[in-house]
């Protein structure tokens, strides 16, 4: 069993709230299909990794929860509200404020401070009042243990720090679901681990987490379930302990002969 035992998280039990519901989600690009008819249904508080190759449609499905990438078919359906071309604007907005998304190159406005980047969309989408958001800003940046970078633009910033930021200002929101693309793969080696610990800090709280990586140890920690995208389809999820040792699908197979 990991250290990060799971078993005992509020919201991973059998009658826990359904979360997200995707069914026979697709995307197509012209004459190319992305995703090929996904279905991943996600109870509250889950974690969910996703690996598989490039292009395999992973960034892709997860883009589609908060249309980021409008889907071709079948449904999506986030906290009760289905989101297609006919969800009002004040669904699509309340979705949106419940999802926090961290992009693998950080997508920090770099004209602003850390602090300014933190304080934006809680003051102008939840109207909260300056001071009240920036005494939340500092408090999620000694979360992500970063508070010294305060008033600091995100030039002054390692990768790995700028990372933190990303995910300091994804939560101040607090939103129902974080979404994580890939938020190691452009950062050197010796950074990923600060960014990672961040993200098994917030595995242990009752945050939902869908996260795309390449980071076998973090899926192997602290998923509730691994998933394997290849070629815009789900070939295989599982628990990390059968996903990683008796894995179902010859798919599955090579890909972990690749990577381990």
């Amino acid at each position: 069993m990991s250290e990060y035992d799971r078993d005992d998280k509020p919201g991973t039990d059998g009658d826990s709230e359904m979360i997200i519901d995707t069914k026979g989600v697709k995307v197509n690009f012209g004459d190319f299909w992305a995703l090929k008819g996904i279905d991943i249904s996600v109870k509250k508080g889950e974690i969910i990794v996703i690996l598989g190759p490039s292009g395999s449609g992973k960034s892709t499905y997860i883009r589609t929860l908060n249309r980021l990438q409008p889907h071709s078919g079948g449904t999506v359906v986030i906290d009760g509200i289905t989101v297609d071309d006919d969800t009002t604007v004040a669904d699509m907005k309340y979705v949106r404020a419940e999802i926090g998304f961290v992009f693998q190159q950080f997508n920090l406005f770099p004209h602003l401070t850390i602090m300014e980047n933190i304080t934006l969309a809680p003051m102008k989408v939840k109207g909260i009042p300056k001071r009240e958001a920036e005494d939340q800003a500092m408090a999620l940046l000694e979360k992500v243990g970063i508070p010294e970078q305060a008033y600091k633009y995100p030039s002054g910033l390692s990768g790995g720090q700028q990372q933190r930021v990303a995910i300091a200002r994804a939560l101040a929101m607090d939103p129902k679901i974080m979404l994580f693309d890939e938020p190691t793969s452009a950062l050197d080696p010796e950074m990923i681990k600060e960014v990672l610990d961040v993200m098994i800090e917030l595995a242990e709280e009752d945050v939902t987490m869908i996260v795309v990586t390449h980071e076998m140890g973090f899926a192997m920690a602290v998923a509730d379930r691994v998933i394997l995208f290849d070629e815009g389809e789900l070939v295989e999820q599982n628990t990390p302990a059968e996903f990683f040792d008796n894995p179902q699908h010859k798919r599955t197979k090579l890909f972990l002969e690749q990577i381990l």
